[in-house]
């Protein structure tokens, strides 16, 4: 195995016969003080170890999907009815991932004769054998060899702390499945006491920022990103008059917002606009390749009794009072008081021919109930949810308990069988499912059949008896299951990813889909780290990628060039560099000497820095996609052929070569900067979005789907022409007013005295892009790089502009007290026209306010939805809009001063990803 050092958190696992590469266990890194990477976000996905692609089951038929969602700590954070708060669960949910050392002084506790098996397969005694289980266990190790401070807050790390001097940062949290080895989290050792105060205390003070940054996910202020295609899915303008806040945002806070973008992904909007992303979602499948499931049923499941109080959000959300759903309505998802039910068991007792027999039933969850009302048996309770789009189950928490918590006694969901008529696919995501069999809320029940000899069994692939009754896994056939119908829900995640919930999902659907078909073969390990904004300076010489990794994906980062460990994969088939700013390759790219495909499309590369005898020394080379490089037109497409095709006449070679007419077009029609555009237009409304987006939006919007393999597709005037086309067809988009909160007439007439005054710079504008008569932005203090060239350079500018940067402080403060002081910049502006354009380093909504001489427009418009367009009107008010989607100023006449309030990444160091790798076969 793999030496695990604090620089590079990489660890080598044996493969599991029982699990495919894409069930191993996946990295969530924590918030450090040190180099510049943004937070992880639904548009920047963590990287993840993947297999590849498999048969995804798109030409069977799709079930019913039932999505069984666990409330508390699942899509609920706080549980006041348990007595923890809102402070105490985060506070427990970043424990949950803070894994420690399970070694004292180098060695395992006990014997050390524990196998691997043994490990991934008993979570709670398993890593430590000689004990009873990691709950008596006090350690003094983080699990990647950091010590723990001691509960004094005394470090034995040579007098420094664990985000130091040392530069390690915090030990990389955990989300896996399965443990690593001689591994547990923190909240399963003698230390879960201080679980609820985890990062108020010594030892998990150094996640306190990761803490701040989940707790501002939570409550109703949170808006919905673009989607893992980079098309904008939520509308962006928020009610900002004051009046439907309150009692709304109390229905919806501590709820997680990823759950809402599941509720939107799988039960789309009956009345939005006729063509927009939610009506047209297909249930969101699009995406993923799979067919849309024939139908959607939600059902919630708890132990608790917060089931009225999640009914009252869901209710609120589906009627379009959520602020970041206001177009969205379902009837179908208000959920009444008749589909609030609990459950119970009850044994059925055994005639002359029958076994005896454990049977779930519902009930009504208040009022009288008799056996009329009691749906009882696992085929009525199937009928039953099958006739429904929405229903609560309060779980019979006696029984689990009496049962010593046994998955089987908790929360049932059937495997999929098309027999007796349900042909379904029933999934459970709760955190406290686990990888024990002894252990865990989730439980599997499948049909009893006969077999051909006439014993009874249960299988899943045998006929049914003509009256099927059902019986529960147990031990390792029911943890099989996990992926499939049950998926463990490491709370961290959706937190901090929107499109977590539908990732697991979809991939579960695609299991199901394809199990019959699943290829046996050890399928190839994949690293993605595309869209995580990453440069050179990321992958210092101390980074290592997995040694056997078949398939890279570096796409959409910021890299000038291939990082150099690249080249020590021997085994790398498929490396893919689009869409960054790389101008060559270096000669060391001979050294991939199983190379088949080689993706750089869309980046700055030159022809004479391509080494031409190096990738000619590439014989298993059969695609170099150079499409998208302005240099690389037919001159070098024939140099690449001449030079290539001799020794390797497969090899595929791409480049944009553009017709002379085509080529003259498009000297006639550059694609103009924001400060160009006439806002007024819709083509330049569309600029800001990438080619892939306009494809997708062509697709979703007006369901013209466009061939991936036909050069057309990636012609960004072809497609926006067909899309402006479709638009023509369909009239004019709709145009909502909004109104943003009102500022006292003292703060306006003091911000208006003081921008008459102020000194502007020198320079026209600092953001050349965008027109404007003036533009100045000041930094806030702290949002930097400590003691950086820049960051001195920024301090002395605020200085110059201290009176006016502590106004607009003081006027934001009485809106929003708590944005007032997370905002990062403040952008002022004179005379800003037009410039539709996209923040794309924003990581939330911005304020905005304008004031001055002007009138007939001057509103900040912003994209809601591909049918609907927000003029937020911000003169004399704070609007809050999110500067993520397309959005530009209305035309107005006079002087108009605004000053924007961004938030932008704060500091933070490279992620140091845990890559799970397959041991290679001894």
């Amino acid at each position: 195995s793999m030496r695990l050092t604090p620089n590079a958190a990489i660890v080598a696992m044996h493969g599991d016969n029982a699990m495919d590469v894409a069930s191993l266990p996946e990295l969530l890194p924590a918030i450090d003080r040190g180099r510049r990477t943004p937070p992880l976000s639904s548009t920047t996905p963590p990287p993840t170890t993947t297999t590849s692609a498999r048969d995804d089951g798109r030409h069977r038929p799709a079930p019913h999907l039932f999505l069984h969602f666990d409330v508390n700590e699942t899509i609920l954070i706080g549980d006041p009815a348990g007595g923890d708060s809102v402070e105490e669960c985060l506070n427990k949910v970043i424990a949950k991932s803070a894994f420690v050392s399970t070694k004292i002084g180098g060695s395992n506790y006990g014997d050390g004769n524990n196998s691997d098996e043994e490990m991934k397969r008993s979570p709670s005694p398993g890593n430590v054998p000689s004990i009873d289980s990691t709950h008596d266990l006090e350690p003094t190790h983080w699990w990647n060899g950091l010590p723990l401070p001691s509960s004094s807050g005394e470090n034995d790390n040579d007098g420094k702390s664990n985000d130091g001097e040392s530069g390690a940062g915090p030990p990389p949290l955990y989300t896996g499945w399965v443990w690593p080895p001689h591994a547990c989290p923190y909240y399963r050792t003698h230390y879960k006491k201080f679980a609820k105060r985890f990062t108020e205390c010594p030892h998990g003070s150094i996640y306190r920022p990761l803490y701040e940054r989940l707790r501002s996910k939570l409550g109703s202020d949170h808006h919905d990103e673009n989607d893992r295609n980079g098309e904008p899915t939520a509308a962006a303008a928020e009610e900002a008059d004051g009046e439907k806040g309150g009692k709304q945002q109390d229905v919806f806070a501590n709820f997680i917002p990823a759950f809402f973008h599941a509720l939107q992904h799988y039960f789309p909007s009956t009345s939005g606009s006729p063509g927009s992303d939610d009506v047209n979602s297909n249930h969101g499948s699009a995406s993923s390749g799979l067919p849309p499931p024939s139908k959607a049923t939600l059902v919630l499941r708890t132990f608790g009794t917060d089931l009225p109080l999640v009914a009252k959000c869901i209710s609120e959300f589906a009627t379009g009072n959520h602020p970041s759903y206001p177009d969205y309505y379902n009837a179908d998802l208000i959920l009444e008081e008749g589909e609030l039910l609990r459950s119970g068991w009850t044994h059925r007792d055994p005639g002359d021919n029958e076994r005896r027999e454990l049977i779930y039933e519902l009930r009504p969850s208040g009022g009288k109930e008799n056996e009329e009302s009691t749906i009882s048996g696992d085929d009525e309770v199937l009928n039953y949810l099958q006739s429904k789009t929405i229903v609560g189950i309060q779980d019979c928490y006696p029984f689990w308990r009496k049962n010593d918590y046994a998955p089987w006694s908790g929360k049932p969901v059937w495997a999929r069988t098309a027999a007796a008529g349900h042909d379904h696919h029933h999934v459970l995501l709760d955190d406290n499912i686990h990888n024990d069999p002894n252990d865990g809320a989730g439980g599997i029940r499948i049909p009893v059949v006969v077999d051909t000899s006439g014993d009874a069994t249960t299988s899943t692939t045998s006929y049914l008896v003509e009256s099927a009754s059902y019986d529960s896994l147990h031990g390792t056939d029911a943890l099989d299951m996990h992926g499939k119908h049950l998926i463990r829900v490491p709370t961290i995640r959706p937190l901090l990813e929107d499109d977590w919930f539908v990732r697991q999902i979809e991939e579960a659907r695609r299991r199901v889909l394809g199990e019959d078909e699943r290829d046996e073969k050890p399928s190839d390990t994949t690293l993605v780290l595309s869209n995580r904004n990453l440069s050179e300076m990321d992958f210092d010489r101390d980074y290592r990628f997995p040694p056997d990794l078949n398939s890279v994906d570096l796409s959409r980062n910021r890299l000038k060039s291939i990082p150099s460990q690249i080249f020590d994969l021997a085994n790398l088939t498929r490396l893919d560099v689009s869409r960054n700013a790389i101008q060559g390759f270096p000669p060391e790219i001979g050294r991939l000497a199983n190379l088949v495909e080689l993706i750089a499309l869309s980046n700055h590369l030159r022809l004479r820095q391509l080494p031409l005898e190096e990738l000619a020394s590439l014989k298993d080379l059969r695609m170099l996609d150079l499409r998208y490089n302005r240099k690389l037109k037919q001159s070098a497409l024939t140099t690449l052929r001449d030079a290539l095709g001799k020794t390797n006449p497969n090899l595929e070679i791409r480049c944009t070569v553009p017709s002379p007419s085509a080529e003259h077009e498009g000297a006639e029609r550059k694609k103009l900067s924001a400060c160009d555009r006439d806002a007024t237009l819709l083509r330049s409304q569309l600029e800001p979005l990438s080619t892939p987006q306009l494809a997708k939006r062509l697709e979703r919007s007006f369901g013209v789907a466009l061939d991936e393999n036909a050069e057309r597709a990636y012609d960004r005037e072809f497609v926006m022409t067909e899309l402006l086309k479709r638009y023509e067809e369909a009239g004019p988009r709709e145009v909502r007013s909004e109104k943003g909160i009102p500022v006292s007439r003292d703060r306006l007439a003091a911000l208006r005295a003081e921008l008459d005054a102020v000194p502007w710079p020198k320079t026209t504008r600092e953001r050349p892009k965008i027109r404007a008569e003036r533009y100045v932005i000041l930094q806030r203090p702290g949002s930097g790089e400590a003691d950086s060239a820049r960051t001195r350079k920024e301090a002395a500018k605020l200085a110059r502009y201290e009176r006016l940067f502590d106004l607009a402080v003081e006027t934001l403060a009485e809106v929003d007290a708590k944005f007032a002081k997370a905002f990062t910049a403040l952008a002022v502006t004179k005379n800003f026209v037009g410039s539709p354009h996209i923040d794309t380093l924003n990581v939330g909504p911005f304020y905005g306010l304008s004031l001055g001489d002007f009138n007939g427009g001057g509103a900040i418009a912003v994209e809601c939805s591909p049918f609907v367009v927000a003029e937020v009107d911000t003169r004399g008010r704070l609007g809050r809009v999110d500067g993520r989607f397309p959005h530009w100023v209305t035309p107005y006449e006079g002087t108009r001063y605004s000053l924007i309030y961004v938030r932008a990444p704060p500091p933070v160091a490279m992620f140091e990803e845990l890559l799970i790798h397959r041991q290679p076969a001894s």
